[in-house]
């Protein structure tokens, strides 16, 4: 329940909300009339923490809604945008979190530069942004495997193998 013409749609640790008028159906089963849409954390994060993973989930549904003609205040995509040159690796990959063991996976790079490329495409393109991307795709083209998930066979856990179709996704 909330206040009317006011709709609250997913609260997670990027909570999603959702404020507009249009109709009673929810952001939960689908629904639409949404005008504005912001992703916010929910706690304060350790300094220098970030989950990359969880993030670009986020952003791909915050982009989605944005093709939907659901808007975004430009400062999210700004945060999220800096939030991913942030954590980018010196080699040019990105690993889980920017806190953890720092090693480059396929699947986190895949990550930074797809997330780094939909704020680009919701709002302007950066300079910054533009040279991590490129960054990016070369440690994937130096990286690059359709037999493992590239970084994982040289730690962080788990089997060589561990989230191998994750990555290929």
């Amino acid at each position: 329940a909330g206040v009317e013409g006011r709709r609250r749609g997913i609260d997670g640790d990027f909570g999603v909300q959702g404020t507009g008028t249009g109709g009673d159906r929810t952001v939960e089963t689908g629904g639409g009339g949404f005008d504005e849409i912001r992703i916010r954390r929910r706690r304060t994060p350790a300094a220098g923490s970030g989950d990359n993973s969880n993030t670009q989930f986020a952003l791909l549904g915050l982009y989605a809604a944005h093709l939907a003609k659901v808007k975004a205040p430009a400062e999210t995509w700004k945060k999220a945008r800096d939030f991913f040159l942030s954590a980018q690796g010196a080699n040019g990959g990105w690993s889980y979190a920017r806190d953890g063991d720092q090693l480059s996976y396929g699947s986190m790079t895949c990550a930074g530069v797809t997330a780094l490329e939909i704020c680009a495409r919701a709002t302007t393109r950066d300079s910054r942004a533009e040279r991590s991307i490129a960054r990016g795709l070369d440690w994937l083209a130096n990286n690059f495997s359709v037999r493992r998930h590239p970084g994982r066979e040289t730690g962080g856990g788990g089997a060589p193998d561990t989230w191998y179709y994750y990555y290929l996704y």
